[in-house]
């Protein structure tokens, strides 16, 4: 058709180059198929749209995932984490075990880096050493909180998204409400934490279906338990109790343990300025804010900004304790204690692993 088309135009010129554009417009009127209910209803997926979703999903996962990492446009990586859990929903339905773990461990490494980061945070601050005094962590939980919130707003790092606390705040059994662009602001910023909690949703939601996930999942536990976000009876190390049900204070090994662990993060904790370094490369302070509604910093406060408790309201809908302690189902037990060991005896068992003060720190936690 080109080389007709440029034959016709070395033979006649313009006019036959008109002769074209009149016979571009001279196509039938263009016709929709109407709005019929019967288009609207619902047809069940078969084996034909399974293998069309296996064609392209590791490609679109990979693209998905990209674009999550990268972006600091807050609605486009809101975008696609919802496009990622989707997928989930998608493996979920036709039982794709393997792509399922895939996206949840994906997400959960999200969340992990998140989580290790406040963690970073919490130690470059000095806050870290206040929990290995002689008396132990929890007398000085509630003031390692305030300084947390106090320093992330020092940093001038974004609040977090409402969408996310109206999310974790909402009844579970309420229909999803529809969110502004607004209320996405700061999702860029805290996209680990909206990871960690749309993978402990799906986890619990999908329980049967976490195999290759559960090592990564430990490994987000074991973080969680750093920054005091478990819930107290998964957490609790020594946890016995005097003849009056008083529990009784942390063992001379657990107080010992943590003081190696604070020193040791201590020791490895960047020096940079506020405004570089690795924090800035997790949550984004000296990015410019591409949110589509300005945000104002100067008003930002500790009850603006409940990083601590959102972090354990989001382990607590997550329902971790009733997962690990409480489950009744003898294949998914077995799976869990197979994956607590192998972190307890790594395939790589040599003195430099065992020599870790994290390894012995979360030796001592699974096997509590």
């Amino acid at each position: 058709e080109i080389q007709v088309n440029q034959d016709l135009l070395q033979a006649g010129g313009a006019d036959a180059f008109d002769g074209i554009l009149a016979k571009a417009n001279d196509v039938a009127t263009p016709f929709f198929t109407s709005n019929h209910s019967a288009h609207n209803k619902f047809v069940q997926a078969g084996v034909h749209e399974r293998d069309m979703y296996v064609s392209i999903s590791s490609a679109a996962i990979n693209a998905i995932a990209t674009v999550f990492v990268e972006s600091w446009d807050d609605v486009l990586v809101t975008k696609a984490l919802d496009g990622l859990q989707n997928a989930a929903y998608i493996c979920s339905y036709f039982e794709l075990n393997e792509q399922f773990n895939q996206i949840l461990e994906l997400l959960l490494g999200f969340g992990l880096d998140y989580v290790g980061s406040v963690t970073t945070l919490i130690y470059t601050a000095g806050l870290g050493l206040k929990n290995s005094e002689a008396n132990g962590p929890k007398e000085d939980d509630n003031q390692m909180i305030p300084g947390l919130e106090a320093e992330l707003v020092a940093r001038g790092i974004p609040n977090l998204p409402k969408s996310l606390l109206s999310t974790l705040n909402a009844d579970s059994g309420s229909p999803s409400v529809h969110f502004d662009i607004s209320d996405m602001a700061g999702s860029a910023a805290h996209r680990g934490l909206l990871s960690l909690q749309c993978a402990l949703t799906l986890g619990k939601r999908h329980l049967t279906l976490v195999r290759e996930a559960w090592p990564m999942f430990l490994e987000v536990i074991f973080a969680l338990r750093d920054v005091k976000s478990l819930p107290p009876g998964l957490s609790d190390l020594d946890d016995f109790a005097d003849s009056r049900g008083n529990p009784l204070p942390m063992s001379v090994f657990a107080n010992q343990s943590q003081q190696r662990v604070n020193e040791d993060i201590q020791s490895m904790v960047p020096s940079e300025t506020p405004d570089t370094g690795f924090l800035s490369s997790i949550f984004g302070f000296g990015h410019p804010s591409l949110s589509h509604e300005k945000e104002v910093q100067a008003g930002n406060t500790q009850t603006q900004f409940p990083l601590s408790e959102t972090l354990q309201k989001v382990t607590q809908l997550g329902e971790l304790n009733k997962i690990i302690m409480k489950t009744s189902d003898v294949a998914m037990a077995k799976r869990i204690l197979i994956a607590m060991l192998s972190s307890m005896f790594p395939d790589d068992d040599d003195e430099e692993t065992t020599s870790d003060p994290l390894f012995e720190h979360n030796s001592v936690f699974v096997l509590e």
